[in-house]
């Protein structure tokens, strides 16, 4: 149906349910698909089973999930922007063990890569004061951390919608069509 579509399309889908959504793109130079199923439930380890919140997406695509075997399920952890980055001249986390962000906005790894490219720019700019450096990577990174962790709380409450919430979201992705969903990349 629709996932091999995509996967001969080699393309990028989303798909809503309340409290649920599921992102499949492709992987292996587009011979096989990941599925990326995020609901509300806290699970983790391996189950025979998909939980029930996907039941709610289409009949085709809810039995196609049903149908696939032994998912890997862990919980969603987070990290507030606003704690401590650093331990004095010791320790400085960045990625995910600073600021993880629930993956609302597909932007862990991508937020791991500018931390480090930032990091070193504030390295080389402080080369003889480490303090320095690690003060000015944290002003640099953090207004930036905290509008992807805003994005991202946004793209949550749209993704797993219900009720008037829903009705409202698709009578705006319908009205704006491919702008709209653009957006929320």
């Amino acid at each position: 149906g629709v996932l091999r579509q995509l996967l001969a399309q080699g393309q990028i889908a989303a798909f809503l349910a309340p409290r649920a959504h599921l992102v499949a793109y492709p992987v292996r130079d587009c011979s096989a698909l990941n599925l990326v199923a995020i609901g509300r439930q806290p699970q983790s380890g391996r189950s025979a089973e998909l939980p029930d919140g996907f039941k709610r997406f289409s009949p085709d695509l809810a039995a196609f999930l049903h149908s696939l075997k032994d998912w890997t399920q862990w919980p969603i952890h987070t990290v507030s922007p606003s704690q401590r980055w650093s331990e004095g001249k010791r320790v400085l986390l960045i990625g995910d063990a600073a600021h993880a962000i629930a993956p609302y906005g597909a932007q862990g790894a991508a937020m791991a890569i500018e931390d480090a490219w930032t990091l070193a720019a504030c390295l080389a700019a402080h080369r003889d004061d480490l303090s320095a450096a690690v003060v000015s990577y944290e002003k640099h990174r953090r207004p930036r951390i905290r509008r992807i962790a805003a994005r991202t709380s946004a793209n949550r409450f749209a993704y797993h919608a219900s009720g008037p919430a829903a009705w409202v979201r698709d009578a705006l992705f319908r009205a704006r069509g491919q702008k709209m969903l653009d957006g929320l990349d």
